[in-house]
């Protein structure tokens, strides 16, 4: 019944956001600006997102080390699947997916398997922010604020600590738990004991599993090579952006290609981080929305909003689509039903 229910809101919000998105825009110029987009930059927008889920399995790697060493080639299909569900599900529950999925194969807890991918999720929203922060050093982003500030009426200091403080807050307190592991586990403990007693047992091996997989961040050394190693996930996330803003012709907008490459990193920084809201499946309604209006932004308002929601459109698609048919492909080539998997790991 609640799982029912999650679905309607999730259904019913992502509904909402797409009429949103298409009553505010021409339908039909939109599609013919997809239709006569240069479909020879599809495939290497795709390419630059493999790579950029290739980088993101060796982080991963990298953070599931205390727990189990496992190769990169059984981890990329886990990625694989486990975005392939949150594309498919809502509310980001391709992470209970991934997280059951890589416990049943390789045999290891899959509550300290779910902290890890918390915690990437974390060191993606601080590079993220990093990006805004030092293209902003960059780039003349005061005309890109002052185009905010109209827009929404909101000061550009308002803007930036709601995109900044809780994700610093987030990380200060994996920090803390990392470094005073045992400290947690009594806080932890104290907060679990109004809990029925048979349910604390419980509440306490969860807990405990969830500490074990944020050690990784423990080691300075670890640390500075996940934060590398997130760099290059990024980049090349953002040249799935780039390519498809080619496609467009939006290159006509800016003052060159490197202009284009940097406004696109940011685009991508700004759309994920806003789109990482737990909502509809593959945040269906609100990526395209932030991406068409980030597109403008950065355009200063040159870029028609139809075209804008086209390039948007066609980004999304190409993000999930091919993920959904891959990952569909391990799962049948894997002898495991997508169904069964989701029920379980629910």
């Amino acid at each position: 019944m609640i799982y029912l229910i999650k679905l309607i809101v999730a259904f019913g919000l992502s509904t909402i956001l797409l009429g949103v998105f298409i009553f505010t825009v021409d339908i039909k110029t939109m599609m013919d600006s997809i239709f006569e987009s240069d479909y020879r930059y599809y495939l290497p927008a795709f390419v630059m997102y493999l790579i950029s889920l290739f980088f993101r399995t060796m982080r991963w790697k990298v953070l599931l080390i205390p727990i189990k060493e496992i190769k990169i080639s059984r981890l990329f299909p886990i990625v694989i699947v486990g975005y392939m569900a949150n594309n498919l599900l809502p509310f980001r529950i391709g992470e209970l997916t991934r997280a059951y999925y890589t416990g049943l194969r390789e045999d290891i807890s899959k509550i300290t398997v779910l902290s890890t991918i918390f915690l990437e999720r974390i060191l993606d929203a601080l590079t993220l922010l990093s990006f805004i922060f030092i293209i902003g050093l960059i780039l003349p982003l005061s005309g890109f604020f002052e185009f905010v500030e109209e827009s929404f009426g909101l000061n550009r200091l308002i803007i930036i600590f709601l995109f900044i403080f809780p994700f610093i807050l987030f990380f200060l307190i994996i920090m803390l738990i990392s470094y005073f592991p045992r400290n947690s586990q009594i806080i932890f403990s104290k907060i679990w004991s109004f809990a029925p007693g048979n349910i604390v047992v419980y509440l306490s091996s969860i807990s405990e599993n969830l500490i074990n997989g944020l050690m990784s961040v423990r080691e300075s050394k670890k640390l500075f090579i996940l934060f590398v190693l997130s760099i290059p996930i990024w980049i090349f996330e953002s040249g799935l952006f780039f390519f498809i803003g080619l496609s467009f012709d939006l290159d006509y907008v800016y003052q060159n290609i490197l202009y284009m490459s940097l406004y696109m990193i940011l685009i991508t920084s700004i759309v994920n981080i806003g789109s990482s809201i737990p909502a509809a499946p593959g945040g269906l309604g609100l990526f395209e929305l932030i991406a068409r209006e980030t597109l403008i932004f950065s355009s200063l308002g040159i870029i028609d909003r139809s075209i804008a929601g086209g390039f948007a459109t066609l980004s999304h698609a190409i993000l999930i689509i091919p993920v959904i048919i891959i990952g569909q492909l391990i799962l049948f080539f894997s002898n495991i039903s997508f169904f069964k998997l989701i029920k379980s790991s629910n």
